[in-house]
């Protein structure tokens, strides 16, 4: 049986206020405290289902501080590319592939 994959989610509508979000005023930090009182649900909600693919798709970093590529991805003429490198990278990790990873000689 073959492994199923799952890669990072954060439902489309709570993708697109949290983006409107940072398009009005980038946070300092990026809490389940921020992200709960700006999508209306839970911290814990926030903490659990937010946060860690906001972290995966390197919109934070790993203290929630909002990263250059959250910068973009405010930005509505980078935003395509953005989301294209926010799926690579994804893939990538999924894959167990780095851009520092070389390939090895066989």
């Amino acid at each position: 049986m073959a492994d199923k994959k799952s890669y990072p989610t954060i439902p489309r509508n709570n993708w697109f206020l949290l983006r409107d979000k940072f398009k009005q005023r980038t946070p300092e930090k990026v809490s389940p405290s921020y992200v709960a009182t700006a999508l209306g649900m839970s911290e814990a909600s926030a903490s659990a289902n937010i946060i860690p693919p906001l972290k995966t798709f390197g919109l934070i970093d790993d203290d929630g501080k909002p990263t250059d590529l959250a910068f973009e991805w405010r930005d509505d003429e980078k935003y395509p590319e953005v989301c294209k490198t926010i799926l690579r990278a994804c893939i990538l990790k999924s894959s167990g592939i780095s851009f520092t990873t070389r390939p090895t000689s066989t």
